[in-house]
């Protein structure tokens, strides 16, 4: 018998064939299903039976297809529809990528170059951080397992390859306040690593606050992801431990790892990735536009030379999942030694008509220019027009040139009848004597000069000083009686 999440295959549900499943997580089970109008593959994801009747959950699963049918970026796999199982189970439809999932090109002993490795890490904070700017998501289960790689017929995993994001199960939205989880009666483990029950996630990649149950924010993925940039680089995930709870623990008390311990990688990428793994979150970096950034300042660095590398993968033949092969090719796409070849300089002009060929031919060489015999070129004057009578023209003698002698300008109208005083170089004549002061006369109050007196005596202008008020006459005595 099948287990009790599992269906009886196949099945035909809507316009939906299911027809083999293909994985499962935390609040349900996905299957590969064929679109009878479309004519394409879909996968198909129903919820757990152990969750029907539970509200909580329920709402978290429709919140997924409200959020999924919104949005549209090429990191996501593209919404194909909704609807509900025959015994109330709410599915979804979404796009069949066809791919591998990461962590099937990553051994301990062949972890994947480190420009390949900031490569993916780009693509995957492109795709959460749309998630996050659109929908206010957080994915909150964002592992190796749950990024998809779609290798577009190329040999292996390359830069350009296509990155999905699947698995929006446990996302939560800010719109909606979701910070808090949905608990089960006992405590399970889901497929895949994932842990359902009081705490959801994977504890090689959860956030500190995370394990806290604390409000999350973006910083909470930008954690995950630098724990996945370091499981690409190393092979390993940051902290290990015997059980969950000790791997835990070491996110929550452990100091950052330090990569360049475990491989060979530049200081700018252990940076990025010791920030991203920082324990709290206002240490992290601040956006994932800045994120990105320094993904690639790090790719890029000074000194260091881009190559496009291939890691192959190849599936066993006794089969069960697959793994990467160990004779995976990496490939360096660099300039071909061609390219530094020294091409024959080709002729200016072509070999004269009857020549056997371009060997004997040399290129014409101009003869050198000598500025010892050059002279300065004499301007001719331009033709007079017809009926203007030319001046003749007068040679110009550099010998009897003199400079110009600066001519005043005029002054203004009232200048030109006074003239021009000489002050250089002359002494001023001492003024005339001055006649001798007439005498006070006593009926002048204030002393006058001579030429006040003289101009007095000719107006016969009376001082005002010498005025006086005549007295009134006196009235007679009056007669004695």
């Amino acid at each position: 018998m099948p287990p009790k999440d599992e269906m009886h295959l196949p099945q035909i549900v809507d316009s939906f064939e299911l027809t083999r499943p293909l994985g499962s997580g935390a609040m349900g089970l996905v299957y590969l299903a064929h679109d009878v109008l479309t004519k394409r593959e879909v996968a198909i994801k129903v919820m757990s039976r152990h969750l029907i009747g539970n509200a909580r959950a329920e709402g978290r699963f429709r919140r997924e297809i409200a959020a999924m049918a919104q949005l549209r970026h090429p990191g996501i796999p593209a919404f194909a529809g909704y609807g509900e199982m025959r015994d109330g189970r709410p599915y979804l439809a979404m796009e069949f990528v066809q791919g591998h999932p990461l962590d099937a090109f990553v051994t301990p002993e062949r972890p994947l170059n480190e420009d390949l490795a900031l490569w993916v890490t780009i693509r995957l904070a492109d795709v959460i951080g749309f998630c996050n700017r659109e929908a206010g998501m957080i994915h909150r289960d964002l592992k190796p397992s749950n990024v998809m790689v779609d290798l577009v017929g190329l040999p292996g995993l390359c830069d350009q390859s296509q990155i999905r994001v699947i698995d929006f199960g446990l996302a939560s939205y800010i719109d909606f306040r979701d910070y808090d989880d949905f608990s089960l009666a006992t405590y399970e483990r889901a497929g895949g690593g994932t842990m359902a029950g009081e705490v959801l996630g994977t504890p090689a990649y959860m956030s500190p606050e995370q394990i806290r149950g604390e409000e999350l924010g973006f910083q909470s993925d930008m954690y995950a992801m630098g724990a996945i940039l370091f499981f690409l680089l190393t092979g390993c995930t940051p902290y290990t431990g015997s059980s969950a709870g000790v791997v835990m623990a070491a996110h929550l008390d452990s100091p950052v790892p330090d990569p360049s311990k475990l491989a060979e990688i530049r200081p700018a990428t252990v940076a990025v990735v010791q920030r991203a793994l920082a324990k709290a979150p206002s240490a992290r970096f601040r956006s994932y536009q800045q994120f990105i950034a320094n993904l690639q300042a790090a790719r890029f660095a000074v000194g260091q030379q881009t190559k496009r590398v291939t890691r192959g993968y190849s599936s066993p033949q006794n089969g069960g999942r697959q793994q990467p092969s160990t004779s995976g090719t990496e490939t360096s796409h660099e300039i071909p030694s061609s390219a530094y070849i020294k091409k024959p300089d080709q002729p200016a002009q072509p070999p004269p008509p009857g020549s056997s060929g371009t060997t004997s031919w040399n290129r014409p060489v101009s003869p050198p220019v000598t500025t010892s015999s050059w002279k300065r070129p004499v301007k001719t004057p331009l033709p007079a027009p017809s009926g203007a009578v030319m001046p003749p023209a007068q040679p110009v003698t550099t010998s009897s040139w003199k400079r110009p002698v600066k001519t005043p300008p005029p002054g203004p109208p009232s200048a030109a009848l006074e003239p021009v005083a000489r002050w250089a170089h002359q002494s001023i004549p001492a003024p005339p004597p001055m006649p001798p002061a007439a005498e006070p006369t006593g009926s002048d109050e204030f002393p006058t000069t001579p030429a006040q007196a003289s101009v007095q005596e000719a107006q016969r202008v009376p001082s005002s000083t010498a005025w006086r008020r005549a007295d009134p006459p006196t009235k007679p005595d009056a007669p004695a009686p």
